[in-house]
């Protein structure tokens, strides 16, 4: 078998290995930024396989925060398509309660309940249909 496999990332650093017939699955890592070429994981010293551990968890820690803060968006829109749904069942100028914080509301009287302002995020608004 020959070929290469090579486990590539946005990252700084590029994992794999390669299969020749004079080598059985030698792992190669390449630094990216620190050396042009391919290097054995073999030649690399203790501080350098450790500097390399400590990248992937660093990197492994911002994907989990990420992930988590999809899973909390992605919370957040189930709950406003939850409201939705009962905001079109509504019907016109019925007094509602206006949240302006998650613990303050005021008195709002509902005009058209098939539009709405969605925020986007980062102050963006976009009036939508419903």
């Amino acid at each position: 078998m020959n070929g290469k496999l090579i486990l590539s990332t946005n990252f700084s650093v590029v994992i794999g290995f390669q299969d020749d017939a004079d080598t059985n699955f030698e792992n190669y890592v390449t630094v990216l930024g620190m050396t042009s070429g391919t290097v054995s994981i073999k030649e690399l010293t203790i501080p350098q396989l450790q500097d390399l551990v400590r990248q992937f968890e660093q990197k492994i820690q911002f994907i989990s925060a990420s992930i988590q803060q999809l899973k909390s968006l992605q919370a957040q829109f189930v709950a406003s398509k939850s409201c939705l749904g009962e905001l079109i069942t509504e019907k016109q100028n019925k007094d509602i309660l206006v949240p302006l914080t998650s613990t303050l509301c005021v008195p709002g009287k509902l005009y058209d309940p098939s539009h709405v302002l969605v925020d986007i995020g980062t102050g963006y608004y976009v009036e939508m249909v419903c």
